[in-house]
């Protein structure tokens, strides 16, 4: 769409959607799948998992999980964007996986470093759970809460 900024370095992933003004500073890394709203913007060196949305007018200074939405200013997190995860053909399995897994992440009152190990254990019997992991373990950020 119209204005779209991208900076220096960034990599963008595959089937991804900009509304009108979405900017990325430098150095930001994005998923295949995210969809960014109108006026969004993420602090340099962020990272957006695939799958994710960000609503509009969001601003991002901390990392957004695969498979989030996240909005507001600064940016929280809304649930999973069970819609797009539809639309794309995951399971109805593996969108409660994925469901569970948020849960793990947001309701739990758990660290990242607590979450992971329970996480993990959800990976072997669900698949759709394993970026999510990743994504956890490389994050220096923070991620968006």
């Amino acid at each position: 769409m119209v204005n779209v900024h991208v900076a220096h370095d960034c990599i963008v992933g595959d089937n991804c959607i900009f509304s009108n003004n979405a900017t990325l500073a430098g150095h930001v890394v994005i998923g295949d799948w995210v969809i960014f709203g109108g006026l969004s913007a993420i602090h340099q060196f962020g990272r957006v998992g695939s799958h994710a949305f960000i609503g509009g007018m969001a601003a991002l200074n901390m990392d957004v999980p695969p498979y989030v939405m996240a909005a507001g200013h600064y940016a929280k997190a809304h649930g999973i964007n069970k819609v797009g995860l539809a639309r794309r053909g995951f399971s109805e399995q593996a969108i409660n996986a994925i469901r569970k897994a948020y849960m793990i992440i947001y309701h739990k009152h758990k660290t990242i470093e607590e979450a992971i190990p329970l996480l993990e254990e959800l990976a072997k019997t669900e698949s759709a759970v394993t970026p999510l992991v990743e994504f956890l373990k490389e994050s220096g950020r923070g991620i968006v809460r």
